[in-house]
């Protein structure tokens, strides 16, 4: 009996020790089973608020974009954007598309055009008059030599009236042309085949003629000829010409 109670202390501090350990580890596995759930929650959580604001930071964003559109005042510009290309096209067609009506408003209205080149290589000299290099004397100049390439095309200056067409010793095949702002045109130093005939009506830049020569003015060079009488006098071609 005395032996029995002798080891019935041990065995219950042994008891108590085990007591102790499994209830530590169940304490271990409770504070970490706590731990993984606060931190998987707290994950979770700040997934759902990383979606949620970058939602709302595209709604935002979507939202300034249609207001920005809105607002904007190239916004219609940007809509209808035309590539460069596509613009050079449209831009090429309403040129050519001007020019046309240019022209025909030109031929409509009759307006003053250049029968050939604006290189003026004589001037006309009124009463004074100017030393010829073909003749070798002095004479008055009473028209503009206008420079112009053997061959080349002449113009009539505005609408008018073919009423000559002649051969002159000292101009050449000359062609006169009555024009409706009441002035008279002589155009001389032209071939002997002409484009238009006697009372023939020409149009303001209609091809007339073709240039030849100047029997009295050759040493100056290819040329055209113009004089220009108005009221029956002759006056620098100039002052039609502008």
């Amino acid at each position: 009996m005395n032996e029995l109670k002798t080891k019935n202390p041990k065995e219950k501090n042994k008891k108590k020790g085990l007591h102790f350990y499994v209830a530590l580890g169940i304490c271990i596995l409770a504070v970490g089973v706590a731990a993984y759930t606060t931190y998987d929650s707290i994950v979770r959580f700040a997934g759902v608020e990383e979606d949620l604001t970058a939602s709302k930071t595209q709604q935002k964003y979507q939202a300034y974009s249609e207001n920005s559109a809105k607002s904007s005042p190239n916004a219609k510009h940007e809509k209808n954007f035309i590539p460069s290309q596509a613009k050079t096209n449209v831009q090429r067609k309403t040129s050519a598309k001007t020019q046309e009506t240019i022209s025909t408003n030109a031929k409509a209205k009759g307006v003053i055009v250049y029968p050939t080149s604006k290189n003026i290589i004589k001037k006309y000299s009124g009463e004074n008059p100017v030393f010829s290099k073909t003749l070798n004397d002095w004479r008055v100049h009473n028209g503009v030599d206008l420079a112009a390439e053997q061959g080349s095309k002449i113009k009539a200056i505005t609408n008018g009236k073919v009423k000559e067409i002649f051969n002159d010793a000292m101009f050449g095949t000359t062609m006169v042309i009555e024009h409706d702002g009441r002035f008279t045109a002589y155009y001389s130093g032209l071939g002997e085949t002409t484009l238009v005939n006697v009372d023939d009506k020409v149009e303001s830049g209609q091809e007339i003629a073709s240039i030849n020569n100047i029997p009295s003015e050759s040493a100056d060079g290819s040329h055209l000829h113009l004089s220009i009488k108005k009221d029956g006098k002759f006056i620098d071609p100039v002052e039609i010409l502008g």
